[in-house]
């Protein structure tokens, strides 16, 4: 079926473009939706009117999506989660929960599909996620997956003294160290008396 696009379908067509599509594609999700027209005679003449608005619209999502990385990028988003006494999640984090999240402390909705997760985050901790607002804008927030029975502060501090306790250096074993000085002391002078003996024996 031969379809006039009214506006840009990612993926698969640009405002003003004329396409054949699939019929159920056509009658189940472009007509119904007013996102494409049949391709007849008078909606052809169309075209040059919807090219020019595609394009502003294309150029507005751009400068929108500009606006909206400048906004979020470097975000810390709280996400509280169920979790096991050695931090393992009951579930996993989903793209759907930290959209919801963002979209609740910007200006903008944040589409779930803008989410990279590249693996499933199914510990609490402290994770870098990338998100993929359009092709030509990108944007990275700090995501804190935390306990549902504690604030997000009050993990982030334990999280802190964890890491300042594994990055505290192991005091110097004193008592063995002095042992060692004196079994040395011990040899050297051993070794001392020898010679004394061996130079008596001589004379």
């Amino acid at each position: 079926m031969k379809v006039l696009f009214l506006e840009d379908v990612e993926g698969v067509a640009h405002g003003g473009d004329v396409k054949e599509v699939k019929r159920g594609f056509a009658k189940n999700y472009l007509l119904p939706k007013n996102i494409a027209v049949l391709a007849t005679k008078s909606s052809l003449e169309r075209i040059p009117k919807l090219k020019v608005e595609a394009d502003k619209n294309r150029i507005q999502r751009l400068n929108d999506m500009k606006e909206l990385a400048s906004e979020i990028d470097g975000m810390r988003v709280n996400l509280p989660m169920r979790s096991g006494p050695t931090g393992k999640l009951y579930g996993s984090v989903t793209n759907n929960m930290i959209a919801s999240e963002l979209t609740a402390l910007c200006s903008k909705d944040i589409e779930r599909k803008m989410i990279i997760l590249p693996e499933s985050i199914r510990q609490l901790g402290i994770f870098d996620i990338d998100l993929n607002l359009h092709q030509e804008v990108q944007a990275k927030i700090s995501l804190l997956v935390h306990p549902e029975d504690i604030t997000a502060e009050e993990f982030e501090e334990s999280l802190s003294k964890e890491q300042t306790e594994d990055e505290t250096p192991e005091e110097p074993n004193e008592t063995n160290v002095d042992s060692e000085d004196i079994a040395a002391e011990n040899e050297g002078t051993s070794a001392e008396n020898d010679e004394n003996q061996e130079a008596v024996e001589e004379n």
